[in-house]
């Protein structure tokens, strides 16, 4: 194994997925960080010709599909 380098597959998480795994975390801890009504931007595959930006509630994004990876989810304070 010495000098052999072997990479893992590339792995990633939607918007949605990161959205409902946020908001189940919060349910536990209920830190007050965000809730399900905080604005949120999902942004998909920026700088293509598929891009997408949507801006919308944290629940909202549940039901949003933005399409293939690379995605990444940003939350207004």
């Amino acid at each position: 194994m010495r000098d052999k380098k072997i990479y893992e597959p590339p792995r990633f998480i939607t918007v949605r997925e990161c959205v409902g795994q946020l908001l189940e975390i919060e349910g536990k801890r209920q830190e007050g960080a965000y809730n399900e009504n905080s604005r949120c931007f999902g942004l998909a595959r920026i700088g293509f010709s598929t891009q997408l930006i949507r801006a919308a509630p944290m629940k909202q994004f549940l039901d949003i599909d933005m399409g293939p990876p690379l995605h990444s989810l940003v939350i207004c304070s």
